[in-house]
């Protein structure tokens, strides 16, 4: 994620048309995740992989099994539970909940979710609030604001409730 964020902060881009700047808003989501990995002290996570996109639309069951599609995200070296993590995120996204009160949800439910991962107490809250900063570092990099994303502008909401997140640790 490092190197990730990095790239974007040594990208030379242009203002948006509505006047944000990305570059702005991958320095701010830098350094958000640089507060959160020094506030993290020892707390433990355990790595694997995850879909990318673990959501209810890219998925149907079938009497036999689970079918699942749209692998192109999948990515290893990630903590365990960012799948659990994204598909309540995203299912609350898309049932028209306001994302703040999304956010707040889904980190309120972290250790529920991250539970039968054997991932809980701190390490949920933080293995949660790193899948927001992994999130937004891939709406930079895709530039969804660019492509006209509803939620792509990151300092209209994500960055925001990040940085009051991370500083309140």
């Amino acid at each position: 994620m490092r190197g990730r964020l990095d790239a974007l902060t040594a990208r030379d881009v242009e203002l948006r048309a509505d006047g944000s700047n990305p570059a702005e808003e991958a320095r701010a989501l830098s350094t958000a995740a640089d507060q959160l990995i020094a506030d993290a002290g020892d707390v433990e996570l355990t790595f694997g992989a995850w879909h990318g996109d673990w959501t209810p639309w890219n998925m149907a069951t079938t009497s036999s099994s689970l079918l699942v599609w749209d692998w192109e995200r999948f990515t290893t070296g990630v903590p365990i539970g960012f799948d659990a993590i994204h598909f309540d995120f995203q299912r609350l996204l898309v049932r028209g909940l306001q994302p703040e009160r999304a956010v707040d949800l889904t980190l309120g439910r972290a250790d529920r979710l991250l539970a039968p991962f054997d991932v809980e107490g701190p390490a949920a809250n933080l293995t949660a609030l790193l899948y927001l900063i992994d999130l937004a570092t891939r709406y930079l990099e895709d530039r969804q604001a660019e492509a006209g994303a509803r939620l792509g502008v990151l300092g209209q909401w994500l960055l925001p409730i990040l940085t009051r997140k991370v500083s309140s640790l």
